[in-house]
């Protein structure tokens, strides 16, 4: 009985885990000035990217931080780049939990100036001097800018997962103990 019950959890356990890793992964990124003005690191999280995805467009891409050199007014900082007005190339290529390309472009234009941010193999040049980044933030028209190399980008765990884990090793523990009890009263 004991073996047809450990079959079964593990049956479950296998089907929750292939469930939960069909939800869009969260990923995080940062990169750090290479070849701008601005000294710093920028930070942030991508949203709505699928395992084993090719090009494939994030939902959301937030910047959570970056230099204070580049401070302004207008909140740029926590904002959903997807929501400026000129975004291009939103492409993102996953393979095994992992962003193997990145492809993204988005401008912030409004008149008065151009706030650029990317990530990915992007020729930037803005109208005071040109610089070449594989990632990338430009604010006020180019005059205060971040140009990093190629971004760092991981996966965030999601909280299904930590549940998984645990359900395993309680499963596994009280599977331990049954089979211990069992063997002492025989």
């Amino acid at each position: 009985m004991l073996h047809t019950k450990s079959i079964l959890s593990f049956g479950l356990l296998l089907g929750a885990t292939a469930a939960a890793h069909a939800a869009p992964i969260t990923f995080v990124f940062s990169f750090s000035n290479l070849t701008g003005n601005i000294a710093g690191t920028v930070t942030g999280r991508i949203f709505g990217l699928q395992d084993n995805g090719v090009n494939q467009a994030a939902t959301s891409l937030i910047i959570d931080s970056f230099p204070v050199g580049l401070a302004v007014a207008d909140g740029i900082n926590n904002s959903n780049v997807l929501t400026w007005n000129a975004v291009q190339g939103n492409l993102f290529t996953v393979v095994n939990g992992v962003v193997t390309s990145e492809q993204f472009l988005a401008q912030h234009v409004d008149g008065v100036r151009t706030d650029t941010f990317f990530l990915g193999a992007v020729i930037f040049t803005t109208n005071c001097c040109g610089i070449v980044a594989n990632s990338g933030l430009s604010l006020d028209n180019g005059f205060r800018i971040v140009g990093g190399a190629n971004p760092t980008i991981t996966s965030v765990p999601e909280p299904g997962t930590f549940a998984l884990l645990g359900i395993g090793v309680f499963g596994a523990t009280l599977a331990k103990r049954k089979l211990g009890a069992g063997q002492s009263t025989a």
